[in-house]
């Protein structure tokens, strides 16, 4: 498991009625984590003060810091090193697990390679990684050499045999696999009804999102976590929380043994207009 922290600097999620959490609960969800001998954290310089806060929880706990972060940056005249140089700083640690591509844009104009190849090096980073959303983006990713971890969404709306196929080469081509989007912002947690926009496309199948669970007798959070955590191709699955509470019922979601029957038809959903899958094309 990995946790996601973009909830403790933003307001995040389209199920989100609690905002941003305040330090103190930040704090906890953190200190959370660690008892639950969970170790990453993914973040990244959009993440509004996502960093600052892991940065003053690891100066406030010193022995119960966590042993690797994620970051991820975008492009622009700031200088790789800096800005690594002023992250590391802030978070108290001596090197990034791994340094990502948030944009998919940034890694093929090429302008960051020579710069993440000298901090690797250097060892200011221990990997270097691509986000990426498109199956295409997927692809290239896993050819290249110098990118040893790729995040992709993964979830029930968007598990396709290809993707799942894809999944399979990267592990053979030796990638590290971070999945996230699993609850797809909270999506999967609503009334289907309750849909507005051009979100009411998916009300067929979030409606048989939900039979599907209802005839397992799962909850939404056992559904859609225990299908990631189930998918052996997927090195860790990446989770979000904005209270210390619902970081419990995560944990409390994980299944000893999850059906097959239920992992295949959840895998054979389908969604005719796949470009809502990417939450930046909602429009509610």
């Amino acid at each position: 498991m990995i946790l996601g922290t973009v909830q403790l600097g933003l307001p995040y999620g389209i199920n989100n009625s609690l905002g941003k959490p305040d330090q103190m609960e930040a704090f906890k969800i953190l200190g959370k984590a660690r008892s639950y001998n969970i170790e990453i954290l993914d973040s990244a310089d959009a993440y509004g003060d996502s960093l600052e806060i892991i940065g003053r929880y690891h100066k406030e706990n010193k022995q119960n810091q966590f042993k690797k972060v994620i970051s991820k940056f975008i492009h622009d005249d700031t200088p790789l090193t800096q800005k690594v140089q002023k992250t590391l700083e802030g978070l108290a640690i001596d090197r990034l697990y791994v340094y990502m591509y948030h944009r998919y844009l940034d890694y093929v104009s090429g302008r960051n390679h020579k710069e993440l190849i000298d901090l690797k090096k250097n060892n200011k980073i221990e990997q270097i990684g691509l986000s990426v959303y498109h199956l295409q983006e997927f692809m290239k990713a896993i050819d290249d050499e110098t990118i040893s971890v790729i995040q992709i969404p993964y979830n029930p709306f968007d598990a396709s045999s290809q993707k799942r196929d894809l999944l399979k080469r990267a592990k053979q081509k030796g990638k590290e696999i971070h999945v996230r989007s699993i609850f797809l912002q909270g999506l999967f947690f609503k009334n289907p009804e309750d849909l507005l926009g051009n979100l009411t496309e998916l009300r067929n199948p979030l409606h048989n999102f939900h039979q599907i669970r209802t005839d397992y007798n799962l909850s939404v959070m056992q559904a859609c976590l225990n299908f990631a955590l189930g998918e052996n191709h997927i090195d860790y699955v990446l989770i979000g929380v904005e209270t210390e509470l619902q970081l419990d019922q995560n944990i409390d979601s994980i299944l000893p043994v999850f059906p097959e029957d239920a992992m295949e038809r959840l895998s054979k959903l389908q969604v005719e207009n796949t470009s809502l899958l990417n939450p930046s094309n909602w429009k509610l």
